[in-house]
């Protein structure tokens, strides 16, 4: 503590924004092993700083880890739009693996962006071999445009792997487009000869 305490006093005397920035980060993530919401506190003595906005990101991905719902309130009232986009997506997939209809419903409720869109594809994309059919259900969340496109490939791609006699009806139920029912296809032909190279036993 006393070297905290030593820390601290520094960050006022300090003339470099680095070493400050240094500093409050620090100071902002030992405390959050102690005690993130006394961290989140002490930091927002520093919400003026140009350091302000990374430290409190660094503490609040901290915490999406053991309390995603704690997260989310955070950054809604801590963090601006330029740096909560990466948090969003983190906080969203780490509630979606403890309470999907509780992440669902707090995803639903911001406005429609980048940082949406992203959360949603990253859900996609962590849950899709473990349960093809729930990240269907997230799919049909996600308007069309690229994040979609990502996430019905990597449904497509998942559901291969675990059912590749099924692939004319991963096409269909997905509504790929030629192109992407080409690439699927040319993927089940190199599988199938890597497994025939190895006597059956390729990835």
């Amino acid at each position: 503590h006393n070297t905290i305490d030593i820390a601290e006093r520094m960050i006022a005397r300090v003339s470099s924004p680095a070493i400050r920035a240094r500093l409050i980060t620090g100071i902002g993530n030992y405390k959050a092993s102690q005690n993130s919401e006394q961290a989140l506190q002490w930091l927002d003595g520093f919400r003026r700083d140009p350091a302000y906005n990374t430290a409190v990101q660094n503490v609040i991905a901290g915490i999406s880890h053991q309390n995603p719902k704690s997260a989310a309130e955070a950054i809604e009232t801590r963090i601006t739009e330029d740096y909560a986009e990466p948090l969003v997506g983190q906080i969203a997939s780490n509630w979606y693996r403890a309470n999907p209809n509780e992440a669902m419903s707090w995803l639903d409720g911001l406005p429609d962006g980048s940082a949406k869109l992203n959360a949603l594809s990253n859900i996609v994309s962590s849950i899709a071999h473990q349960d093809p059919d729930r990240a269907m259900e997230v799919l049909e969340s996600i308007p069309p445009g690229p994040r979609r496109t990502d996430a019905k490939r990597n449904i497509a791609f998942a559901r291969l792997s675990r059912a590749p006699d099924q692939i004319d009806d991963i096409i269909k139920d997905l509504g790929l487009s030629a192109s992407e029912a080409k690439q699927m296809r040319d993927f089940a032909a190199r599988r199938n000869e890597a497994r025939s190279a190895f006597g059956g036993y390729g990835p």
